[in-house]
């Protein structure tokens, strides 16, 4: 994980934090800021309850409004037949005040998500992409591999047409440019709704509604759930109104786990569709047992299991205890990882149906 102020600049906190944060240690200290209690030599419960979570955390102002978009969107894709799923994409910041100036996230783009999405639509799929304000897009990442933020090699790319004012060309290839007739088709034909988040808890909220949608659709939806999510958050009891002030000296900071909505998400908010969740790891050796582990504690029906170094090239689709089928890229000219990934599901989500 890395700390970062909403100004987009690096900010320099007590030796260690870093690695801390990332180890999920619970590190205890003076106030932060005022109002807030500073925490006690006592451990805390690091924990919170899913169903506590949601009564005591704020909402998202537009989230009714959301939330009608995302039931309007799966009810006229059903009554055309179609099949929904839901991808989540991209890592959730952690806020470290209310009115936020500091930060942590991690380094998730997005990209297999965006790739999806992408894959999905072809298979006939309609998409609800729950997806990471300025991440990777569907679609746009074609445009990006001319450059990945906005800046002078994406200028240097652009041609002004001097007889025309305000006409501006963009050289592209081929393949891009079916991907954007592609892209006008799946949005003149209301094939793709997108919602942004940016917060765990925005991610959160948006989640339990995107759930409760998909459900519509029972049997024939799906929630890919694709996002990085982090692991620990200030809590919606502990964090701070107003901006840290560095003044105050080195901070610590003790962190919570972030509530566990799998169960809730499977059990409850959408207890009839197909749903697949995803496991990270660096150590190949825990990979399959804790991709095991989620099926059995949580209600998966499949998880796709990546470990960090070769994820690009091969990924394995856990379904059970011992059942798991390995996908690889033969080559690196070879399709997209994405693609064998989401032609694997489609062939569980036909059997799920049936």
């Amino acid at each position: 994980s890395s700390v970062a102020s909403s100004g987009f600049s690096a900010i320099s906190v007590a030796a260690g934090l870093a690695a801390g944060l990332a180890a999920g240690y619970l590190l205890r200290g003076r106030e932060t800021a005022q109002g807030q209690k500073p925490c006690s030599d006592k451990k805390q419960n690091s924990k919170i309850d899913a169903d506590e979570y949601f009564k005591s955390a704020d909402p998202p102002k537009d989230l009714s409004s959301v939330r009608a978009k995302m039931d309007e969107f799966v009810r006229s894709n059903v009554s055309a037949g179609r099949k929904v799923v839901c991808v989540t994409g991209g890592g959730t910041t952690v806020p470290l005040e209310k009115n936020t100036v500091r930060f942590i996230d991690n380094f998730s783009t997005g990209t297999r998500a965006a790739i999806s999405v992408e894959y999905f639509l072809k298979k006939g799929y309609c998409v609800l992409y729950l997806r990471r304000r300025g991440s990777t897009d569907a679609y746009a990442r074609h445009l990006q591999k001319h450059s990945k933020y906005l800046d002078s090699r994406f200028v240097e790319a652009l041609q002004l047409d001097d007889a025309k004012d305000g006409i501006v060309s963009l050289n592209i290839s081929p393949r891009m440019f079916q991907m954007l007739k592609e892209y006008q088709r799946v949005k003149k034909e209301g094939l793709l709704l997108s919602i942004e988040f940016s917060t765990c808890d925005e991610y959160f909220f948006y989640l339990r509604e995107a759930a409760k949608a998909v459900e519509i659709a029972k049997s024939r939806g799906m929630m890919y759930l694709a996002a990085a999510v982090s692991d620990f958050f200030m809590g919606p009891e502990n964090i701070p109104t107003h901006k840290i002030q560095s003044s105050d000296g080195p901070l610590s900071l003790q962190l919570q786990q972030t509530p566990k909505l799998l169960g809730h998400l499977r059990r409850s908010w959408a207890p009839s569709v197909l749903c697949v969740s995803f496991k990270l790891e660096t150590d190949i050796k825990i990979l399959i047992t804790k991709a095991e582990r989620a099926i059995r504690k949580y209600g998966m029906d499949a998880v796709v299991a990546n470990e960090l170094r070769t994820r690009y090239h091969k990924v394995y689709i856990v379904t059970g205890i011992g059942k798991v089928e390995t996908l690889k890229k033969a080559s690196e000219a070879d399709a997209e990882i994405e693609e064998l990934v989401i032609e694997c599901l489609e062939r569980l989500h036909k059997d799920f149906i049936s």
